[in-house]
């Protein structure tokens, strides 16, 4: 790309006149003359300066990536060798100060919180959650939110962990289960554990890599590996994704944790998909917007265990976290 890199900037500079863009930053830049065309063409045509010019690595193994995105920390063990080479280059390409000059000259945003609601009283509560290399996205506000509340977080490896410790209640957020499913089934004391807790009433609050978990298997690959089996639920990983986006959704049916009615916003991005529901287990959401689990719904339930493809912010759905804590209060007293 040459002179076609202006024309972009110049469709974005003209495409929303509110927005004020200060600076462009090249990346992927070939050499010296691939940097002076292109900075000079920007420049000359649509007035905006080019404060740095990122060169393109000669080694391209230092952000490997897969079907959902980057490959987290976690499981890659040259992250910090990583990064601080790409800060290196960064630092040496970047204007720093020209950059930070342009931040510190916007202008405020101005927007409306959601209604401030009560926080829900979660003092004297212990909650579980998977936190490894498998299963680690979570939003940092969910958790905070639950501490905000008064909740003490317990830390919870899906790998190391033969037993859950003693908690008022287990949260499993989204991962990658199929990209170290050897190491996951071999833990299988652990599944042991869950599926018993469930059973016996424990609140388990499940996100999209959480719903595999609880599954009765997945088939990844053209190999099917059993999974916790809280759920008659087979789940198949697909090479193209199979739920990709916003979705809304609708509570219509009676569940632990959210009121009949209560609109959710959130989103989805899953490869795998339900192949056999064995039992037509039950579901209480209905999907507005997005693919969900099956035939329009999500939202699956069992006593009061809770898994969906559905992720959502404590900030747009407060609703949860009060939820939750009831839920895993009701249960603590029994």
């Amino acid at each position: 790309m040459t002179r076609t890199a202006s024309a972009i900037v110049l469709g974005c500079k003209n495409l929303d006149n509110d927005i004020s863009i200060s600076g462009v930053i090249l990346n992927q830049v070939a050499g010296i003359r691939h940097e002076k065309i292109i900075r000079e063409s920007i420049e000359k045509d649509t007035g905006i300066p080019v404060i740095g010019a990122i060169p393109r690595f000669k080694v391209m193994d230092y952000l490997p990536s897969r079907h959902l995105g980057l490959i987290t920390p976690g499981e890659f063990v040259k992250a910090n060798d990583s990064i601080e080479v790409i800060r290196k280059v960064v630092s040496e390409y970047v204007d720093f100060e020209r950059l930070i000059q342009i931040a510190k000259s916007a202008e405020l945003i101005e927007f409306d919180l959601p209604e401030e609601k009560s926080k829900s009283d979660g003092k004297g509560l212990k909650l579980g959650y998977f936190n490894d290399k498998i299963f680690s996205f979570y939003y940092p506000e969910n958790l905070e939110a639950f501490e905000d509340s008064g909740v003490e977080l317990v830390s919870i490896s899906s790998i190391a962990d033969s037993r859950l410790p003693e908690i008022d209640g287990l949260y499993i957020g989204g991962g990658f289960p199929e990209s170290n499913i050897e190491e996951l089934i071999n833990n299988r004391s652990l599944m042991i554990d869950v599926k018993e807790k469930a059973n016996a009433g424990l609140p388990v609050y499940a996100e999209c890599g959480g719903l595999i978990y609880l599954s009765e298997s997945i088939e990844y690959k053209g190999k099917t590996f059993p999974m916790a089996d809280v759920f008659p639920l087979r789940i198949k990983m697909e090479t193209e994704p199979q739920g990709h986006g916003y979705m809304n959704v609708t509570v219509d049916k009676h569940n632990p944790y959210f009121e009949s009615g209560t609109e959710i916003k959130g989103h989805e991005f899953h490869y795998s998909h339900v192949t056999e529901n064995k039992s037509n287990i039950e579901t209480c959401l209905s999907v507005q917007r997005g693919k969900g689990i099956l035939n329009g719904r999500d939202g699956i339930i069992y006593k009061n265990v809770f898994a969906s493809y559905l992720h959502i912010h404590s900030l747009g759905c407060p609703q949860w976290i009060e939820g939750m804590n009831n839920v895993m209060k009701k249960n603590k007293l029994l």
